[in-house]
């Protein structure tokens, strides 16, 4: 991974690690994959591309509900 990858999600490690958390979970439960290296290294990768290439969302949703509704991005593991 690149220093830019991780210079670029340094401020939302909570995010990443709520995605590699949510990623190697689902790969577990399925049984289908084993948690290998390789397989780790996958999910680790996609949080951090995920979370560089989704909009940093502000603290609070807006009031407006069609406004909130627009800032909401679906995150997770592909």
């Amino acid at each position: 991974m690149s220093q830019r990858a991780l210079l670029a999600v340094s401020a939302r490690t909570d995010t990443v690690a709520e995605l590699i958390t949510h990623c190697l979970a689902a790969l577990a439960h399925t049984g289908l994959t084993p948690l290998d290296g390789p397989t780790v290294g996958a999910g680790v990768r996609q949080a951090v591309r995920d979370v560089r290439t989704t909009p940093l969302l502000p603290a609070e949703p807006p009031a407006d509900p069609a406004v909130a509704a627009q800032c909401e991005v679906p995150l997770g593991c592909q």
